[in-house]
């Protein structure tokens, strides 16, 4: 028998060890548990704080609305494709968010079913001192370097858009934020979109809105998101 008990007193130890790391594998477990329960407790809060609604419909830069267009629209015939036709109003919306909203679903139309956007303007005719907007929103997601090169090259339908955000220059400085580095030229209407998308809670930032996020943090982070929002919004090549 006293020969057996080192063997014993190794195997109880042994024993001792796996009920440890078992306990502590269960306290790694509740305590991930309850971290996600304050993060869903903290997200639903914000939430409500926001005024945040899946369901709520969004107006022509993103952003949640609580109206909705109320222009008459028609489909169009003739000369066009008719399957799934863009439905646009047939007069000029004299909101301006209604009008964005008809450049984007003829650009989406356009992109799907191919042609110029001579077409739409055919039975549109409102929309011919827009077509810019129309032709930009249809680009396909271009390189970084191209983006920063279009910069110098005027063109309609098109903004400068700052990587890191203009509003940053009292943290960053001048020289930094206007630097060649941080400016892309984008489709106009993209560039909406994004300023838009700024302004949201976002579930990625922990339902802070992308702005709110980014503020206070340093240069890399800030370029991060700036880029994550030009792929996002189909501007910037995966």
């Amino acid at each position: 028998m006293t020969s057996l008990e080192p063997e014993v007193r190794r195997a109880l130890a042994l024993r001792a060890i796996d009920s440890a790391l078992l306990r502590l594998s269960w306290l790694a477990a509740a305590t991930r548990f309850e971290i996600a329960l304050r993060r869903h407790d903290r997200a639903l809060k914000l939430a409500y704080k926001y005024g945040y609604n899946p369901a709520q419909p969004r107006d022509d830069r993103g952003r949640w609305t609580d109206t909705g267009g109320g222009q008459e629209r028609v489909r169009l015939a003739g000369k066009v494709p008719t399957s799934n036709p863009p439905e646009i109003p047939k007069e000029r919306p004299p909101r301006s968010p209604d009008r964005t909203a008809a450049y984007k679903a003829a650009a989406r139309w356009l992109t799907k079913y191919g042609g110029t956007i001579g077409k739409l303007i055919e039975a549109f005719e409102w929309l011919r001192e827009h077509s810019p907007l129309i032709e930009a929103y249809r680009d396909p997601p271009r390189s970084l370097e191209a983006l920063q090169n279009d910069v110098s090259n005027s063109a309609l339908g098109y903004d400068i858009h700052h990587i890191v955000r203009r509003d940053q220059t009292d943290i960053f400085g001048q020289e930094a934020v206007n630097s060649p580095e941080n400016l892309v030229r984008i489709p106009r209407l993209k560039h909406w979109e994004i300023n838009g998308w700024y302004q949201e809670p976002n579930p990625d930032y922990d339902w802070e809105t992308p702005k709110d996020y980014v503020n206070g943090r340093n240069w890399d982070v800030q370029r991060a998101v700036g880029l994550d929002a030009l792929r996002i919004h189909g501007v910037l090549k995966p």
